[in-house]
């Protein structure tokens, strides 16, 4: 399952970043925490300004595997492709199921600002495409902006503290053998 942390300051890439965890909290996961903050850096690699987007779906019934949220994967990759002509763009999901007999998941995505500046029409989009495979609902989020500049301010520290929660322990282990934790892109900084 990788390595955890119960510590709230945490290292990547040289940079410290505070994290939503502490001796009476669930542990972080830290591969996703890596995910996370690797796939950020990466699309600010490419990008002046990277728009943050966090959604929650949830699902109507139990499943062993996470095929809903690759096929949404799928459709999301296109449509951000096709109608804001994104070349690329970044995400992280994970699944969870604590005290629901059903799981839900946590979604980011990391896009180009400059493409996409208003994010109500592509969430709606996503929760009609979601309610389409038979799903519950499609929790929004808030949204954060970030600029190349945000590593010199508490902008993207702020952004990883709130996207840590993504990150904890609790809820990750009631899939199926084949199942996975938590998804992402695979972006390289440039």
């Amino acid at each position: 399952m990788g390595g955890m942390t119960n510590v709230e300051s945490y290292t990547f890439d040289g940079r410290e970043y505070s994290v939503n965890t502490g001796a009476n909290l669930s542990p972080c996961m830290t591969p996703i925490l890596d995910q996370i903050i690797g796939q950020l850096d990466a699309m600010l690699s490419y990008h002046s300004r990277v728009l943050v987007q966090r959604l929650d779906l949830h699902t109507d019934e139990y499943s062993a595997k996470s095929e809903k949220m690759t096929l949404i994967m799928k459709k999301i990759r296109k449509h951000l492709g096709r109608v804001y002509g994104m070349k690329r763009f970044g995400y992280v999901w994970v699944r969870e199921m604590e005290r629901s007999k059903k799981q839900h998941y946590h979604l980011v995505l990391f896009m180009d600002q400059h493409k996409i500046s208003y994010p109500l029409k592509l969430v709606r989009w996503i929760e009609d495409r979601w309610a389409a495979q038979g799903q519950e609902c499609v929790h929004r989020s808030k949204n954060m902006t970030l600029t190349r500049v945000s590593y010199l301010t508490s902008e993207m520290k702020d952004c990883v503290f709130w996207l840590s929660y993504m990150a904890k322990e609790r809820g990750k282990n009631y899939k199926g053998d084949r199942a996975n934790n938590f998804g992402s892109s695979r972006l390289q900084k440039k």
